[in-house]
């Protein structure tokens, strides 16, 4: 029997929020928010002059400040709430599709979606337009950090996972034991390309680091037995 270890990966929530868009009464999690928002970003030229200034609407009314919609983005993503941060990525990228910070961030999303989906077929979707991104800043990113490549090993880590879990309770086919086997190959690569098993403080501010610690076990004949994942989190 084989055992694949695969240490060192970081990922998730290691940036700083903006404290005033944390506290923004349209980015809360209670149901006049999420209605308000709901309208206002399928809506907006009807709900814009009728609520309070927001950071949604400012961001409508300079939607090239990429910055503060980047911001929106991160806050909803830590808030999971992940169509809303697609909506506003899709208006900076409509303006700058070179804009890598957006354009990565989506991919994290889209990861995410992808393991929370209902079946394999909905998370295979997801992970596919994960890679597009990250195949899309392959090509057009030039240079590219260490961040980049642990977020894109973390999206193979997370495939295979997923896949062994459904492997587990759905009859999904040959094709995720080949999807499996080419995530293996993803992750090494990246952690190796990543340069650091995790991330360290960056001029004085500790981030939070989840340092994953995983291992698939398969037989010689290559059925697929057993799986584990356990994440550790340090300061």
């Amino acid at each position: 029997m084989d055992i694949w270890w695969i240490k060192g990966l970081w990922s998730y929530i290691y940036w700083d929020f903006i404290p005033a868009m944390l506290e923004d009464p349209i980015m809360q999690s209670h149901p006049s928010s999420l209605d308000y928002l709901s309208q206002l970003l399928l809506f907006p030229e009807q709900l814009e002059e009728r609520v309070p200034s927001n950071a949604i609407t400012r961001f409508f009314s300079f939607p090239h400040h990429s910055m503060l919609g980047i911001e929106i983005a991160k806050t909803f993503f830590f808030r999971r709430r992940f169509f809303e941060a697609n909506e506003i990525l899709r208006i900076v990228l409509s303006i700058d599709p070179n804009n890598l910070n957006a354009r990565s961030l989506r991919m994290v999303i889209f990861r995410c979606i992808a393991s929370e989906a209902p079946s394999f077929r909905v998370s295979d979707i997801q992970f596919k337009r994960a890679e597009k991104e990250a195949t899309y800043i392959l090509e057009n990113g030039g240079f590219l950090d260490e961040d980049f490549y642990c977020e894109y090993g973390v999206i193979s880590l997370t495939k295979a996972v997923v896949t062994l879990r459904r492997l587990r309770t759905e009859a999904v086919g040959v094709e995720a034991q080949t999807d499996i086997a080419q995530s293996k190959k993803s992750i090494l690569t990246y952690q190796k390309k990543s340069g650091r098993n995790f991330r360290e403080s960056h001029e004085g501010i500790s981030y939070r680091i989840p340092v994953g610690l995983f291992a698939l076990q398969h037989s010689d004949t290559g059925q697929f037995v057993n799986a584990g994942s356990n994440s550790f989190y340090t300061a």
